[in-house]
């Protein structure tokens, strides 16, 4: 978990993001809107840091499962 929310829940908010981010790109680009692609960027790039943040989350559980066994 992150926070409150589960890794499934944190990757499905990252794939809507992507998503929405893609039909937001589409249209800003059949209508010239270069300020809008840079926000659009900015959303894709967060997409990406959620997904590695969840990556780096369940590796850093796997790492600590044993510690928490041994108690």
């Amino acid at each position: 978990m992150i926070g409150n929310f589960t890794y499934e829940e944190m990757l499905q908010f990252a794939k809507e993001l992507e998503d929405n981010a893609d039909i937001i790109d589409r249209l800003a680009k059949k209508q010239e809107a270069g300020m809008l692609q840079t926000f659009i960027s900015n959303v894709d790039w967060y997409s990406t840091f959620i997904k590695s943040t969840v990556e780096i989350y369940k590796d850093a559980d796997e790492v600590l499962k044993p510690l928490k066994e041994k108690k």
